[in-house]
């Protein structure tokens, strides 16, 4: 067990100053990386809508007037309201 952490250890270190140096001069994303992003805003913004439209219709459904009760005539059908 000592071995194997012992070779852990020294690959971390061994490779750290690799990946340190590697690309450090670039400052631009790769395209990869745009689409990608691109994609994660797309499924967000997607996500987003509807979640929006559904909490605008519980504000409108919290706030809006009571429920208005038609008056029944004789013959068991509602009157049409003007």
């Amino acid at each position: 067990m000592k071995a194997i952490l012992r070779l852990s250890a020294a690959m971390l270190i061994g490779y750290a100053s690799l990946a340190y140096g590697a690309g450090a001069d670039q400052a631009a994303m790769s395209p990869i990386m745009i689409a990608f992003l691109s994609f994660i805003a797309l499924f967000l913004v997607g996500q987003l809508l509807p979640g929006a439209r559904l909490f605008w219709t519980l504000l409108k459904g919290l706030f809006a007037p009571g429920y208005v009760k038609r008056p029944v005539v004789a013959d068991g059908k509602p009157q049409r309201l003007p």
